[in-house]
């Protein structure tokens, strides 16, 4: 098993549930790798100003997969694309 890089640690452990340890571990790491999954695709999505066709191709996934963590999410493809401001509201 790869060892993780020293820089990673502060990252994970920033992303730790601290407030709920409390709930068992099976709750921690699901809600862990949720979080996770959100920064990746939230990334991938940026890094390819909202294609989610391109993003899919990169992540070597289907459009349906990662449509349905966009919607999971709430994120906004079209502020990623510069179709809607900021502080504009979605209809």
């Amino acid at each position: 098993m790869a060892r993780a890089q020293e820089h990673d640690l502060p990252a994970l452990r920033a992303a730790l549930p601290t407030h709920r340890l409390g709930r068992g571990f099976v709750d921690a790491r699901e809600e862990l790798l949720a979080r996770v999954e959100y920064e990746y695709v939230l990334r991938l999505l940026r890094a390819h100003h909202g294609n989610v066709t391109q993003a899919a191709r990169v992540a070597c996934q289907t459009t349906k997969w990662l449509r349905r963590r966009i919607r999971l999410y709430g994120i906004d493809v079209d502020r990623l694309r510069g179709r809607r401001e900021p502080n504009e509201a979605v209809s």
